[in-house]
This record gives structure tokens, C-alpha cells and sequence, in this order.
């Protein structure tokens, strides 16, 4: 999987979690979140990363992989604060992405050189 297939996996849990979350985080959705995440490390798409989610009260707030601080590479923990430039896609084209698919006006595997 590349990381566009891996940003995809993660958009459609989320669209999972929206759907069929009741006020609280369900555990019992979370394992894909992870599997997706870990997959992506283990296959060196990406180095590492903190998931952190909030709904009515309820949170998960994860560590996975690790991170660079040139020119080694130390475990990623859940305090780490990515610059808010490296969030663009998380916060904006994400959720566009996730409501494009779910109106249907989007699939997963659509090429953007196809747009």
C-alpha cells in the first residue's frame, strides 16, 4: 500500500467511527485505525505516528513507530507536537475527502490525475 492507499484506509475508519460511533469512542472500532497505522510503519510509508481522537468526552490518544531528530531516530511518543504545516492534509483535505466520499461525489481509488 502506498501512502495515498494508506491515507484512504485511514479516511474510510474515520468514516466507520462517524457512522457507527454512539456519543463515546467505541473500542471495538479502533483496531482498524491501528492495523492501518501500523501497516503503514512497518512498510516504511511513513516513520511514525500519534493518533489522537475526542468524541463527547471519550479520547484515544496513541503512539506508533518513530521519529526523526536528524540525524538519528528515536521512538515516537504521544507528546510529540507536529508543526502545523505538516496537519494541512489532516485537517483540511481529509475531512473534504471523507464527506466527498460519503455524499458519493468520490471513491477511494479515483486517481487525481483522473479529476
Amino acid at each position: 500500500m502506498h501512502f495515498s492507499g494508506f491515507l484512504c484506509c485511514l479516511l474510510l475508519c474515520g468514516l466507520l467511527l462517524n457512522l457507527k460511533a454512539a456519543a463515546a469512542i467505541e473500542e471495538a472500532l479502533m483496531p482498524p485505525i491501528r492495523e492501518a497505522i501500523n501497516a503503514a510503519v512497518t512498510k516504511h510509508e511513513i516513520p511514525g505516528a500519534v493518533l489522537w481522537m475526542e468524541r463527547s468526552g471519550s479520547s484515544r490518544w496513541e503512539a506508533f513507530g518513530s521519529r526523526m531528530t536528524d540525524p538519528r531516530t528515536e521512538p515516537m511518543t504521544k507528546d510529540v507536537i507536529f508543526d502545523a504545516a505538516s496537519l494541512t492534509k489532516v485537517l483540511a483535505t481529509a475531512p473534504s475527502i471523507m464527506i466527498l466520499i460519503q455524499e458519493g461525489k468520490l471513491m477511494p481509488g479515483t486517481l487525481v490525475s483522473s479529476l
